[in-house]
């Protein structure tokens, strides 16, 4: 299970910083308010931010971390927080690591609780594994 955790980790950061490595904050704040694929919710919420570099530093200073317990955070846009984008990135790096290791024919369970936007969490993981 450790090599496991391990490949995971080291496939985050590799779709986390796939093409070109962002260093600053503002950088990657700049990356997430243009790239096409963000959600209209989240791109409102960069643009309201704006003006608040340190709001701005804040969200983006680092990604967010994928303890033991999974990712974990407050719901917002940013590479800090959790949302979908940040969830579809993770599950975009779990599903290659199981591909790597054989492991995709065992199947994935994704489960939802009474947390605020878990089923929308579900959702957009299932929609990354199914392709």
């Amino acid at each position: 299970m450790g090599k496991l955790y391990y490949n995971l980790y080291e496939t985050c950061e590799k779709v986390f910083c796939q093409e070109e490595l962002i260093l600053n904050y503002m950088g990657r704040y700049y990356a997430w308010l243009h790239d096409p694929l963000l959600d209209e919710d989240l791109r409102r919420e960069l643009l309201a931010i704006r003006q608040d570099d340190q709001e701005i530093k804040n969200r983006f200073y680092d990604d967010i971390d994928f303890g033991t317990a999974g990712l974990r955070g407050e719901i917002g846009a940013g590479s800090m927080l959790m949302n979908t984008y940040n969830i579809k990135l993770a599950s975009e790096a779990l599903s290659r690591v199981l591909l790597e290791n054989r492991q995709a024919v065992q199947g994935v369970v994704i489960a939802c609780d009474s947390r605020h936007r878990s089923q929308d969490f579900a959702r957009e993981a299932a929609l990354v594994f199914c392709g």
